[in-house]
């Protein structure tokens, strides 16, 4: 749970030096530079976010037991294909047309951070 916390601030912290890069110096062409370290940590940690998903997953397929407990909705058949593919986003900043325009890396950001957040409030888990 410790890890979610700082996936969740990993990615937030990207997002807002993806903002404060564009809010000081716009979309300059060096803004991979200064959103890289950024964009790998909160890379790094999706790795192991999506270890967890996956291994998550594996857990409740093999078990049999059921994802979602009695009485609540049940999620859509895309949303474990999503929570194994969204932490790794901020991966894509290295694609020089991504890494080098901020807004992209922001959007990233924001995208990477939804499986921390539905693991956060333990939305669609087994309890």
């Amino acid at each position: 749970m410790f890890l979610v916390y700082i996936h969740i601030l990993a990615c937030l912290t990207l997002t807002g030096a993806a903002a404060y890069r564009i809010a000081r110096v716009g979309t300059a062409p060096t803004a991979h530079r200064f959103l890289a370290p950024y964009a790998v940590a909160a890379f790094m940690l999706g790795i192991v976010i999506t270890y967890v998903t996956a291994m998550e997953l594996f857990v409740v397929s093999y078990s049999g037991a059921s994802p979602v407990p009695p009485g609540t909705p049940t999620p859509p058949p895309w949303l474990p294909y999503l929570l194994l593919v969204a932490p790794l986003l901020p991966g894509f900043t290295i694609v020089p047309a991504v890494g080098s325009r901020p807004l992209p890396v922001a959007l990233l950001g924001l995208l990477a951070v939804l499986p921390s957040l539905i693991f956060y409030f333990n939305i669609f888990m087994v309890r």
